[in-house]
């Protein structure tokens, strides 16, 4: 299978559905070595504009599982090849196995590697946000904090921005609500909490699970003993440089996004009462989230 996959990487042939089935798949059975490896080299198409290629090359590359396309379908998927500014991070968010391979850069990349990937959504926040699989990516970004200044600056700050959007969106506001009461089976299905606690199996001896790294630690232990405890290292899994009360209050207050919220739902409070979404939002603000 590597065989298969080596090619994909090289061209960077990564926004196709078919291409994340297979890579996703391929992570499932390959060793840690291989698994972190795919990882690795995946992280730089993912950050980078996307290419958009004739099928028909995605055809040689993995055979027998993209149909034949008829000459009308050849000239048109021709007339589709293009060079997009967009990151393939966003573009790959449109499938659950786009969110997958997202996820698994996230958690199982190197440090240096999850700033970059941070630092590449700068002013693409909100179009995750508003996206149901982006969501998850931006939930899962909060959640796994390597460094809350620059969190602050990239993700907050923009969700910040966009509040007033974000708060009567269905998929907008769980970031918000992530914040407030993380993890929440009353704003996240039992399959967006399953996404949200993926891991590639190889590169740990125990899941990297969501629900611990944002559990109250009544013992003030720092998540770098937690992750130690879950099998993490320097190369596998995320280190956070707060236990997660803390994590929470300066993602909340010191980034002043709380008292934004509190002016924003004071002034649209009527509104937000007769929302489906925004009233979910208003609670959490009222009762000051879970602890």
């Amino acid at each position: 299978m590597t065989t298969i996959i080596q090619p994909v990487l090289e061209k960077g042939i990564v926004e196709y559905s078919i291409v994340h089935m297979v890579i996703s798949e391929y992570l499932t059975i390959a060793d840690k070595t291989s698994a972190l490896d795919v990882i690795r080299q995946l992280i730089p198409h993912l950050i980078q504009g996307s290419s958009v290629l004739d099928e028909d090359v995605i055809g040689q590359l993995i055979p027998h599982l993209t149909p034949t396309k008829s000459k009308a379908q050849k000239k048109r998927s021709k007339a589709k090849k293009k060079r997009s500014s967009e990151l393939l991070l966003i573009r790959i968010m449109q499938t659950k196995e786009g969110l997958k391979l997202g996820l698994a850069c996230l958690k199982h990349g190197l440090e240096k590697d999850r700033k970059r990937i941070i630092k590449s959504l700068k002013g693409h926040i909100r179009k995750l946000a508003l996206n149901d699989y982006g969501c998850l990516f931006v939930i899962c970004r909060l959640s796994i904090v390597d460094n809350t200044e620059l969190i602050t600056e990239v993700v907050v700050d923009e969700l910040t921005k966009h509040l007033k959007e974000l708060i009567f969106d269905k998929n907008g506001r769980r970031p918000l609500l992530q914040l407030f009461h993380p993890l929440c089976s009353r704003y996240l299905t039992p399959r967006e909490l399953f996404y949200l606690n993926y891991n590639v199996p190889s590169p740990v001896s125990k899941p990297c699970n969501l629900l611990f790294l944002f559990q109250v630690n009544l013992d003030g232990e720092s998540d770098d003993v937690a992750d130690k405890e879950h099998g993490g290292s320097e190369d596998t899994l995320v280190v956070s440089d707060s236990n997660p009360i803390k994590r929470r209050q300066v993602l909340l207050v010191k980034s002043e996004l709380y008292e934004v919220l509190v002016e924003t739902c004071i002034e649209n409070v009527g509104e937000l009462l007769r929302a489906n979404f925004g009233k979910d939002v208003l609670y959490e603000v009222v009762v000051g989230g879970k602890k």
